[in-house]
């Protein structure tokens, strides 16, 4: 099975979103799946993704929401996984107007805005309580319901 995961993280936004994303492609690589990343390039979130030993497409410096949504959607086109994971929140309303459906890949939003859910075939929440609970680590994500869909 085939995963492409779309997420980013850089000083300024910070690096949760990779880090819950890496620890959801290490379940899903237990599972035998095919895990991929497109991120934003950004050197730490480069090294962490790598450091994981998983395939990496970056975004070149610069370029505007629309454009990478654009190149998503390509990527997504062309490799054809089977699910396509979008981890992130703060993007452009253009870069989400972009998104479409892709015949054979099920679309799944983590950590979606309240108002771009009709983009996704399932998204949720992947943060228990909120940021400022000290006691927030690893363990504290369940990906046991995610993976009961596959």
């Amino acid at each position: 099975m085939k995963v492409l995961i779309r997420t980013d993280g850089s000083l300024d936004l910070g690096y949760g979103h990779v880090y819950k994303t890496l620890w959801l492609a290490e379940v899903l690589c237990s599972e035998k799946c095919d895990v991929r990343f497109l991120i934003s390039s950004d050197p730490q979130a480069e090294t962490l993704v790598k450091g994981k030993g998983f395939d990496l497409k970056t975004f070149s410096s610069g370029l505007n929401d629309e454009k990478k949504a654009d190149i998503l959607m390509e990527e997504t086109a062309e490799i054809r996984p089977d699910y396509l994971i979008i981890d992130h929140w703060t993007w452009s309303t253009a870069y989400w107007n972009r998104l479409t459906k892709i015949p054979g890949t099920f679309i799944v939003g983590n950590d979606v805005p309240e108002n771009k859910f009709q983009h996704f075939d399932i998204a949720f929440q992947g943060i228990k309580n909120d940021l400022t609970n000290k006691n927030f680590t690893q363990k504290d994500i369940n990906w046991g319901i995610f993976l009961s869909i596959f």
